[in-house]
């Protein structure tokens, strides 16, 4: 069972911008903060920049078909993903026949997508849209759809929020929109739930008032369960995204930061302050060593840049050192294996005793993309 970090501060009074990051999808196609974010893909909204992201665990992810939107999404601090559309759309590496439909919801994880809520399966009329997702579990899913469904004998409105266990179990109302003051005409086509403090982001698709906080269709509400009291989480309409008119925010969630901008939230990526959108990995430290989580683009000790540190990386720290050098450094940011300030022939005797069996020195991960110094 997957745990998810939860990077997201809420706030209690309605605020200018937003306090920490979240992934937001438009249902049209516009520009936030000057960058086009399309309907089939979520952003990053840190409050200061927005950076559009990836469907999956991995850049480029799934592509989804022109005329198709992206209208409900979540992300595991893995980088896996839940996700549906609006329509029936082709998702490369699904079984087949291949494609998702608009009451369908996709998991995307690094084994590639497979079908975790299937519409049919559960039974609801065809073109049923699952227009709000947000994951708890590897079998938990929290979903809303655009209209009036029965799941499992139970009444489930589009202003709902409804708990499923796709393994076993009942289903269960997680948030009565109607008891809870929205109204009729609204449809809830975004939830997050912050397991944190177990509250839920929730966003319409229109305007309204909730618990006398006015929002509109770009916003985001915080819902308390425990008091029934709301707050203001997201200012659409506030800089630096500044929501256009007639733009709807269909889709967010919690997100983790990307703090070098390469697609992969920062909890799983193996190189969190150097951009590898590849996340090679081959090896570690000794020439026939495999993984170890840390990717090649940051492995400190692994100055000839080939994935692993070996002796030949010692070697080459050595002879850059003389004067004149006889061995050039292709990585040479990744020369500080022991703290010491840049490169030296410390950093040479550390990587040859790390090689030794026992080790009498280890490798330190402290050179400047694992540092971010």
């Amino acid at each position: 069972m997957r745990t998810r970090l939860l990077a997201l501060v809420l706030l209690a009074t309605p605020p200018a911008v937003h306090a920490q990051s979240l992934e937001v999808s438009p249902d049209t196609t516009t520009v936030l903060a000057g960058v086009v974010v399309d309907r089939r893909q979520p952003a990053e909204d840190d409050g200061a920049t927005v950076t559009p992201t990836a469907i999956g665990p991995a850049v480029p992810g799934v592509t989804l078909p022109n005329g198709s939107d992206l209208d409900a999404f979540d992300r595991f601090p893995n980088g896996d993903v839940v996700f549906s559309t609006d329509i029936t759309v082709p998702v490369a590496g699904l079984p087949a026949p291949g494609v998702a439909g608009p009451g369908d919801v996709v998991m995307v994880d690094a084994q590639g997508p497979v079908i975790v809520f299937s519409a049919a399966a559960a039974g609801l009329p065809a073109g049923t849209d699952v227009d709000a997702v947000s994951a708890e579990s590897d079998s938990d899913l929290l979903l809303s759809f655009d209209t009036t469904v029965n799941v499992g004998g139970l009444v489930v409105d589009d202003e709902d929020v409804v708990r499923i266990d796709t393994q076993a179990g009942a289903p269960v109302i997680v948030y009565d929109g109607s008891a809870q003051g929205v109204g009729a005409g609204l449809d809830l086509d975004g939830v997050y739930r912050n397991l944190d403090n177990n509250r839920l982001l929730l966003s319409f698709d229109g305007s309204g008032s909730l618990g006398g906080i006015p929002f509109d269709d770009e916003d985001v509400l915080e819902w308390n369960p425990s008091t029934s009291v709301y707050a203001f989480a997201y200012d659409g309409s506030a800089p630096p995204a500044a929501w256009a008119a007639g733009a709807d925010l269909d889709a967010v969630s919690g997100f983790a930061g990307d703090g070098d901008t390469d697609g992969i939230p920062d909890v799983a990526d193996n190189c969190p302050l150097f951009a590898n959108a590849n996340q090679s990995d081959i090896g570690g430290i000794g020439a026939a060593s495999g993984p170890d989580g840390i990717g090649d683009a940051c492995q400190c000790g692994d100055v000839n840049a080939n994935g692993r540190v070996t002796t030949a990386d010692a070697t080459i720290v050595t002879r850059s050192l003389l004067v004149p050098p006889t061995a050039p450094l292709t990585r040479p940011d990744l020369c500080n294996v022991g703290g010491s300030a840049g490169c030296t022939t410390a950093d040479a005797v550390i990587i040859t005793r790390a090689l030794l069996v026992p080790a009498t020195a280890n490798v330190q991960q402290v050179c400047a993309p694992a540092d971010g110094t």
